[in-house]
């Protein structure tokens, strides 16, 4: 598959849509939350509270299956 990300932690896999893959292209460890979010709702024109819902269940989403680890 080309131009798909896939999402991968021990035993299993997951396919990031293309909203998840663009969130996913921010997080990199030193980035908080709320920068990726005011990021994201620049580079696509789109209402922060949106944009902010999006991230924050994805990530959420992401820890409870303990896929993602995140810092505050």
């Amino acid at each position: 598959m080309r131009d798909q990300w896939i999402v991968q932690a021990p035993e299993r896999a997951f396919l990031a849509d293309p909203i998840a893959a663009e969130i996913l292209k921010r997080v990199d460890g030193a980035t908080s939350l709320q920068t990726i979010i005011d990021i994201l709702a620049a580079d696509f024109a789109a209402p922060r509270e949106v944009i902010a819902g999006d991230v924050l269940t994805m990530v959420t989403s992401l820890a409870e299956r303990q896929v993602l680890i995140w810092k505050a």
